[in-house]
């Protein structure tokens, strides 16, 4: 079950599915840039990265590890998946 936390209302266009969370393509370095509701908070270099940033950030409860975190349809990943650092 998503936390309420999660619960967002569809963007302007109406559509369903809008996230919270986006995660950047890898860079040189192996970083991703993290976005939370369009606010850059942070250069993750690992999912763990990401549940840290979004905790600081005050969306995440619930998520227990980085198996819950790389499934939630609440992060866009752009560029690669959860289990895409390299660029």
């Amino acid at each position: 079950m998503i936390p309420q936390v999660w619960s967002v209302p569809p963007n302007a266009s109406g559509a369903a599915g809008w996230q919270v969370v986006s995660v950047g393509p890898p860079d040189e370095e192996g970083g991703r840039l993290v976005f939370v509701r369009g606010i850059e908070v942070g250069r993750a270099y690992g999912l763990w990265d990401v549940i840290v940033f979004c905790q600081r950030a005050g969306l995440v409860r619930g998520f227990a590890d980085e198996d819950e975190i790389a499934a939630s349809e609440q992060i866009r990943w752009l560029g690669g998946g959860p289990d895409m650092w390299e660029p």
